[in-house]
C-alpha cells in the first residue's frame, strides 16, 4: 500500500555527489566504494549487481575504516575501504555472508579462541590489521615520513607514499535510454478534477494512479498503445497527445475549469484511479500493489510480476524492453512508514577513471569504473525528477543528474522495502 499527498511538502535538499562529512574528511562514499568493487568483480567474474551494502561497525579502531558488502542469496561478500587512505578492496569471498558482529568477534576474540576458529578469524584479523597499518602509514607520510621504496621507484606499503594527489576524470556517458515518459503530471489540480469527490471536494489523485497513468502515456507515446477506454470511461488520446506536445495546455482553462485537453488528462487519471480501487482522501489517497498488478495485466500485458527491487529487473524493463515501469519505496517520517509509488523510465551507464599523480612526475590511471543510473519520475510535476544511483533514492540529496525543470527535492529517503513491477506489453 502507498498513500501520497499532492505535494511532497519539504524544503529542497542540496544537490551533489556525496560530499565528505565534517567528522571524517577521508570518508569514502558508498557509491565510490561500490564502483571500485564492481571493477574488481568484472575482472574475476563475480556477480555483485544485487549486493546489499552494510557499513562495518567492527571495533573502535576500525569502525569507520571498512564497508561490508553482502551479495544476495549467500553468494559471498566483500570488504571495502571506507577511508581514502586505504586500499579500495581488501577481500572478495564467493560464498556465505559476513555481519558486523562476525567481524567484531574476529578482531576482539582471545588468541585461544582465534586458534580454534582460525579458518574464519585469521583472514578477518589480517584485513583489520592491514586497514589500521594503512592509516598509520598514510599519516606518517603526511607528516613528512618516507615510506619504503619498491624496485620501480614507487613507495610501497601505503596509499600516501609518493602520491601527490588522486582525482577522477569526468564521466563519459556510454549508454542512455529515455526518459521514456513524456509528461510530468501531479496529484493536485487540474489532474484530480475528475476523481470522485470526498466531502464535496476533489481529493488527491493518488501516486498509484499517477504512476500507472504515466506508464500508459509512455507506452502510447513510444509504442502507439492507445486503449479506447478504461472500464466505462472513454480515453481521448488526441487531446492527451496535444498536452504532450504542449504541456501548458493542461492548465489553460477558463474560470478555474480545466481546458478540454486538461480534462482529457484528468479523465484518464480518474479512470485509472477507480480501476485500481484507490482509497481517496483530501490529504492522501491510497492504492495497493496487487491492484496495480491487476491493472497492468488488464492493460493488457503478460508476465506481470511485483518483486523486490533488483538490478536485473530494472535492466529488463528499462534497458532490454525499454518500457517505463512502476516501483514502490518506503521512507520513515516521525517514526511512521510512508510509502510511495513512482515511475522508473530511464537508464544511463557512464564510466570514469582515477588518475594518480606521483612526486616523480609520473601519472597512472585506474579504471574504467562504471556507474549505472536510473531515471525517476515521482509524479510531483517534476519535483525531484532526474537520474539516481541504481537502488539509492535519497531525495534529500536530490538526483545525481538533476533536470532543468526540477523544482527542488523533498527530504524523503526511499531506502526501505523497495519493490518493482515488471511486465511485457501486449500490442
Amino acid at each position: 500500500m502507498a498513500g501520497c499527498t499532492a505535494d511532497p511538502g519539504a524544503e529542497p535538499g542540496p544537490f551533489g555527489e556525496n560530499p565528505p562529512t565534517a567528522e571524517n574528511p577521508h570518508a569514502v562514499p558508498v557509491e565510490q566504494a561500490l564502483e571500485e568493487l564492481q571493477s574488481v568483480l568484472e575482472e574475476i567474474d563475480t556477480p555483485a549487481e544485487d549486493g546489499a551494502v552494510t557499513r562495518s561497525e567492527a571495533t573502535a579502531d576500525v569502525e569507520d575504516l571498512l564497508y561490508i558488502v553482502n551479495f544476495e542469496n549467500e553468494a559471498g561478500y566483500a570488504i571495502l575501504g571506507a577511508d581514502d587512505r586505504l586500499e579500495p578492496v581488501y577481500a572478495v569471498v564467493d560464498e556465505g555472508s559476513l555481519t558486523t558482529e562476525d567481524f567484531r568477534y574476529a578482531v576482539t576474540v582471545t588468541p585461544e579462541q582465534a586458534e580454534a576458529d582460525g579458518e574464519l578469524v585469521f583472514p578477518l584479523q589480517m584485513v583489520a590489521q592491514a586497514a589500521i597499518i594503512g592509516i598509520e602509514n598514510a599519516d606518517i607520510d603526511a607528516d613528512g615520513g618516507v615510506a619504503p621504496m619498491s624496485d620501480d621507484g614507487r613507495h610501497t606499503g601505503d596509499l600516501g607514499g609518493n602520491v601527490l594527489r588522486e582525482e577522477y576524470t569526468p564521466f563519459v556517458v556510454q549508454e542512455r535510454i529515455g526518459p521514456l515518459i513524456p509528461v510530468k503530471w501531479g496529484q493536485g489540480a487540474p489532474y484530480n478534477v475528475c476523481c470522485p469527490l470526498v466531502h464535496g471536494q476533489s481529493p488527491v489523485a493518488g501516486c498509484g494512479a499517477i504512476a500507472a497513468a504515466q506508464v500508459m502515456v509512455s507506452n502510447y507515446w513510444n509504442y502507439g498503445y492507445a486503449p479506447k477506454s478504461i472500464g466505462k470511461t472513454a480515453i481521448d488520446w488526441t487531446l492527451i497527445r496535444r498536452t504532450i506536445l504542449s504541456p501548458k495546455l493542461v492548465s489553460s482553462g477558463i474560470n478555474g475549469m480545466p481546458s478540454p485537453e486538461g480534462y482529457a488528462v484528468a479523465m484518464l487519471i480518474a479512470a485509472v484511479g477507480i480501476d485500481i480501487d484507490t482509497e481517496y482522501g483530501l490529504e492522501e489517497s491510497m492504492a495497493y500493489a496487487y491492484d496495480l498488478q491487476g491493472f497492468l495485466i488488464r492493460m493488457p500485458s503478460k508476465n506481470v510480476t511485483y518483486e523486490t527491487y533488483k538490478n536485473s529487473c530494472v535492466r529488463n524493463m528499462l534497458h532490454d524492453q525499454q518500457k517505463a515501469t512502476i516501483m514502490r519505496g518506503v521512507h520513515i517520517e516521525n517514526g511512521e512508514k510512508k510509502a510511495h509509488f513512482w515511475n522508473l523510465d530511464g537508464w544511463l551507464y557512464r564510466t570514469r577513471y582515477i588518475k594518480t599523480y606521483y612526486r616523480n612526475g609520473t601519472v597512472s590511471q585506474r579504471g574504467p569504473f562504471g556507474q549505472t543510473l536510473v531515471h525517476c519520475n515521482f509524479g510531483w510535476e517534476g519535483v525531484a525528477d532526474g537520474y539516481y544511483y541504481d537502488g539509492i533514492f535519497d531525495l534529500s540529496k536530490g538526483p545525481v543528474m538533476p533536470e532543468d525543470s526540477d523544482a527542488g527535492t523533498p527530504a524523503s529517503r526511499y531506502y526501505k522495502d523497495l519493490s518493482i513491477f515488471t511486465y511485457t506489453l501486449v500490442l
